[in-house]
């Protein structure tokens, strides 16, 4: 029965999308520098991401590679409430001390002599950060460290259908992997025989409360985690480009929802201080189980990305741009196909017979619908140097209610500076930098709980093992604060003139 209990508190792990949520604003050199602005004035190969149409600018042949380097700084104090507000107990502040995540782009492009279409092969990771807390962290019930690797690899092609008018589209191959360690408690049922159970969270006739609860959550927390992959995700994305005058551009792109089903493997290990473990109860021959066949399961929302480009002068762009993301639709992550044994052992008396578990697990993530609005351009400052800048404000697609640390969302603000030099009729080197801040959250009325398993020890000596997984103490609530840092820099080169 153990890995069920895994199961049901991983929460969200598989993650993707364009913003909100799981993923940052904005993708790309040139995207981020321009604050996100760049569906109608995308002008490189970036294009294949944001608005397939608009590679039939390019005209000529180029093939470009951009590196990336993408940090979200996290702090969160957990802050435990008594039933009449007041503060019960205050944790020490964690932050993520995860190093910057390294996110490559590259893509090659070319009209192949054609005057009005245009062929593209990219590979385009959208931005996301890199998870790292400490392991007795007050936020290890919610997560303690998580990586999600994610990408578009595939080719697009954009035609001009009217002197004003293309469409372009592209195909993409998206495998994403996301791997996630968390902590639950399993614990001796406070309530024996009772009709309820429940694990000890007043510790207030203690002589310490602080030392006595920490004590207990090493003789009852159990360290769980999970590795999937799901490398059979097919997608694809259209685009829109009208150009009616020289000065004005009109851009618009859609990426449909994907279900991700992903393969994975879990695993429970039991601390060497378990009460399930330790004197007078001998120890199992092993404190680990595993689970190498489950499937996690989710669907990802629509994106839908408009945006209008005016050139007042012939070296001046800007560009007002918006997106929405469908996150609505995103109700529950499903994990299926589970089928772990926990074994009998004669050294245990608690485990007296094998424990099969094949339930389905189904987590609610009941996400809301995200927007953002997005304001940058370029100046071509020189002949061989351009510059760009960029703002933008994002709703959050993650109720208060529902956040941890896994997934730290909000409302936020950014901004992207970066700039282009070209260097002679072959190459261009670029850069940019950005900053986004979610606004601070003090959550007092959490619903993210610490998963749970109460078992009554007497019940179970008697070879009645009656334990319900089930959600326990609220371990969301506290103040969060968010700051994300991209660095980004590449280089392309042109085959024709």
């Amino acid at each position: 029965m153990l890995p069920l209990f895994l199961l049901a508190a991983l929460g969200p792990t598989t993650q993707d999308a364009q913003a909100a949520a799981y993923y940052f604003p904005a993708a790309g050199l040139r995207g981020m520098a321009r604050g996100g602005a760049i569906i109608a004035g995308v002008d490189d190969l970036s294009a294949q991401y944001w608005n397939p149409a608009a590679l039939v600018r390019l005209g000529e042949g180029q093939a470009y590679l951009n590196m990336s380097f993408v940090r979200q700084d996290v702090s969160f104090q957990r802050i435990d409430y008594n039933e009449d507000g007041s503060v019960r107990r205050q944790f020490a502040p964690v932050t993520n001390d995860a190093p910057m995540m390294t996110i490559p782009q590259f893509a090659v492009g070319s009209s192949f002599g054609l005057e009005k279409t245009y062929f593209a092969l990219g590979f385009h990771p959208p931005f996301a950060p890199r998870l790292d807390y400490p392991e007795t962290g007050a936020q290890r019930y919610a997560l303690q460290d998580s990586l999600v690797l994610q990408w578009y690899a595939g080719p697009s092609v954009a035609h001009k259908v009217l002197p004003w008018l293309t469409i372009g589209a592209g195909v993409f191959w998206s495998p994403v992997n996301a791997s996630q360690t968390i902590d639950l408690m399993i614990c001796q049922d406070e309530t024996p025989n009772g009709e309820t159970t429940v694990c000890k969270t007043d510790f207030s006739d203690q002589a310490d409360p602080n030392k006595a609860e920490d004590d207990y959550a090493a003789q009852s927390d159990v360290t769980v985690g999970v590795n999937m992959w799901d490398w059979n995700n097919i997608t694809w994305n259209v685009g829109l480009l009208a150009e009616p005058a020289d000065w004005l551009a009109i851009g618009v792109s859609v990426l449909p929802p994907m279900k991700v089903s992903g393969k994975g493997s879990l695993a429970v290990e039991f601390g060497d201080e378990h009460w399930m473990y330790a004197p007078p109860i001998e120890a199992i021959d092993g404190t680990s189980y595993a689970d190498k066949d489950v499937i996690v399961g989710l669907t990802l929302p629509w994106v839908v990305r408009g945006g209008v480009a005016v050139q007042p002068t012939e070296r001046i762009e800007v560009e007002l741009a918006a997106t929405w993301q469908r996150w609505q639709m995103t109700k529950e992550i499903r994990v299926t196909d589970v089928n772990v044994v926990v074994r009998d052992n004669p050294d245990n008396d608690i485990n007296t017979e094998d424990i099969p578990i094949t339930d389905d697990v189904v987590l609610p993530a009941n996400y809301v619908n995200a927007w953002s609005v997005h304001l940058g351009g370029d100046v071509d400052a020189t002949d061989w140097l351009t510059v760009r800048a960029g703002t933008y404000y994002e709703t959050s697609a993650v109720p208060g209610a529902t956040q941890t640390v896994a997934v730290v969302d909000g409302n936020k603000i950014g901004y992207g500076l970066g700039a282009t030099g070209f260097l002679g009729k072959r190459w261009s080197v670029e850069g940019a930098f950005s900053q986004g801040f979610i606004a601070e959250r003090n959550i007092k009325d959490s619903q993210a709980a610490r998963q749970e398993i109460p078992v009554d020890l007497l019940a179970a000596l008697n070879g009645e093992i009656d334990a319900t997984l089930g959600p326990g103490a609220i371990v969301g609530n506290g103040i969060f604060s968010s700051k994300m840092t991209y660095i980004s820099a590449g280089m392309t080169y042109y085959f024709g003139k």
